[in-house]
């Protein structure tokens, strides 16, 4: 969905807290144009606020004096008013990473001002104008908290004030989830699957993951060594008692069930050899249902390649309580039995194909809850 189409005003709004180059720009660049323009401090909350009761037609982002701020202010436009950005530096080649950030998540484009002392030549100023009268034209799409939170990591940038906006983002992103965990079920398959698309997963996904992999006894914590390596959520063992954190993904045990329970407010993940007699030990039937006691309608349970039927008992418990339900496609199963019977049994409102779960999942957490039941463009087979 596009941003509706605007009237034209010729109106800036130009975010800096630097008066000295609020000064800069209107004598060497606005001074004899067609623009007006207003400023506002890089805050983001406010500057949304701004924008939505001025309406300018482009906002002017100058990046050289806080450009930590950046990403966490274009995410609040582009999640809230989407309006075109114009990112604005004088030093563009010490900024790279962030600049190419800042246009993933919605940034028209950018653009160098020389050094103050050097003043903007004539040539220049025509440039700058003819890109600022173009960047107004764009037509911005506003974009997804989950695309939102897969831009904010930013390897090899090391700006304090970026990881200080960073972690803002975060919890605004843990407030506006409407899922608190994710269950996977997996089976035969499972080590190649889970390492297709958990990597894609991106780090500052606000939830825990928790995942029963059947395998013979003495794989798994090579599985989750492995995974860690390769993911940018942690991956690790389940323990026993420890807190249940968001951007962790928590592999069960060999031989243990890994549950999950409430206490003193905080889900905390408990192992256990008991209930006994079950065919698998971890048991994907045994995690989901405590998911289901533990956190209701607010969880998304995932069933994804193997044989057998593990996982559909509590898929069922799940889908009673209005939790999220999702199955991998026949397609990219290796083996699809426990999908296939939890499709059958009518458990499941989204089935997955293997290179659209990640963005399945990433959704799950944020769309509106309970959702219909649904399928992707794959259909039943």
């Amino acid at each position: 969905m596009t941003a509706k189409r605007r009237k034209h005003t010729n109106r800036i709004l130009l975010v800096t807290r630097d008066e000295q180059a609020v000064r800069y720009l209107a004598d060497e660049v606005f001074q004899g144009s067609f623009w007006s323009f207003a400023v506002a401090p890089p805050q983001a909350h406010d500057l949304a606020a701004r924008i939505q009761r001025d309406d300018p037609d482009l906002v002017l982002y100058f990046m050289d004096e806080e450009p930590g701020a950046a990403l966490l202010v274009i995410s609040h436009i582009m999640l809230q008013c989407p309006v075109p950005v114009l990112l604005m530096t004088a030093a563009p080649d010490h900024k790279k990473s962030l600049i190419l950030k800042c246009l993933e998540i919605g940034a028209v484009d950018v653009v160098s001002i020389p050094p103050r002392a050097q003043g903007v030549s004539r040539e220049h100023r025509l440039r700058l104008i003819r890109t600022i009268d173009a960047a107004r034209h764009v037509r911005v799409r506003p974009i997804t908290l989950p695309r939102a939170l897969d831009c904010i990591s930013l390897d090899g940038y090391q700006d304090e004030e970026y990881f200080r906006a960073r972690e803002r983002l975060k919890q605004e992103l843990v407030a506006r989830r409407s899922r608190d965990a994710i269950g996977i079920a997996i089976s035969t398959g499972g080590p190649q699957t889970l390492g297709s698309f958990l990597p894609l997963l991106p780090e500052a996904l606000p939830v825990p993951i928790f995942v029963v992999q059947h395998i013979i006894k003495g794989f798994i914590d090579n599985i989750a060594r492995r995974l860690d390596a390769q993911c940018a959520m942690t991956v690790k063992l389940a323990d026993h008692g420890e807190p249940a954190k968001p951007g962790v993904i928590y592999l069960a045990p060999d031989a243990r069930h890994l549950t999950v329970k409430r206490e003193q407010g905080r889900p905390v993940i408990h192992l256990s050899e008991t209930p006994e007699g079950l065919l698998f030990r971890p048991s994907a039937d045994v995690l989901f249902q405590s998911m289901a006691e533990t956190y209701g309608a607010r969880c998304v349970g995932a069933i994804m390649t193997g044989m057998g039927q593990d996982g559909v008992a509590g898929m069922r418990v799940l889908n009673d309580r209005g939790a999220f339900t999702i199955a991998q496609d026949r397609r990219t199963s290796v083996i699809y039995g426990m999908a296939r019977v939890a499709v059958e049994q009518r458990l499941i409102q989204c089935i997955a194909p293997l290179d659209k779960m990640c963005v399945t999942l990433t959704d799950a957490v944020f769309s509106p809850a309970p959702a219909r039941k649904k399928e992707t463009a794959q259909t039943r087979t």
